[in-house]
């Protein structure tokens, strides 16, 4: 039996997330999850190396 985190999965669930995933998504609606915007434009995610002090500075 298949299992997701440790719990089992019928087979009629999995026979509903392919008759889901069949009939298609919304994309735009898929592309909505998440942070909300902190304006217009859409966000982008950045690494940066930092050291404790200058984290700690940001924290407060």
């Amino acid at each position: 039996m298949k299992t997701i985190n440790g719990r089992p999965v019928s087979k009629e669930q999995m026979d509903a997330w392919v008759a889901e995933a069949e009939k298609g998504y919304d994309v735009a609606t898929l592309r909505r999850r998440g942070r909300k915007p902190r304006d217009e434009d859409e966000a982008r995610m950045i690494s940066v190396r930092l050291s404790p002090s200058e984290i700690s500075n940001l924290d407060r």
